[in-house]
């Protein structure tokens, strides 16, 4: 689990982020494809971060670092001061480039095939 400050920011262009209530979605297109994408919750002060990715054939092209920037500035705007995450291994060196902190292990159960 990982942690930073929201600070305020501006969305990149390219970024699109479409969002219902609390809830924001964040993604990038190239030539018609989904290339990138996040989605975050605002709760009180909180943002809880998940399901970014990056699509395979776009990948290194700092694609992931825009779709938390932009996603970043909309919880900024929403009050937010503290984001959360869990981080898979690949994906903690992004989020530590862009000054989040491991505040803890998370262990997840997968149940078994029926």
């Amino acid at each position: 689990m990982m942690t930073a400050r929201v600070e305020p920011g501006s969305v990149p262009a390219g970024v699109v982020i479409e969002h219902d209530g609390p809830v924001a979605h964040a993604r990038i297109d190239i030539d018609g494809e989904l290339a990138a994408r996040g989605q975050v919750a605002v709760q009180a002060v909180h943002a809880v971060f998940d399901r970014i990715e990056t699509m395979p054939a776009f990948r290194r092209r700092g694609l992931g670092r825009q779709v938390m920037t932009g996603l970043a500035a909309w919880t900024a705007d929403h009050h937010a001061t503290t984001g959360v995450l869990t981080a898979s291994v690949s994906g903690r060196k992004l989020y530590e480039t862009l000054g989040w902190s491991t505040f803890g292990p998370v262990s997840t159960f997968r149940g078994r095939a029926e």
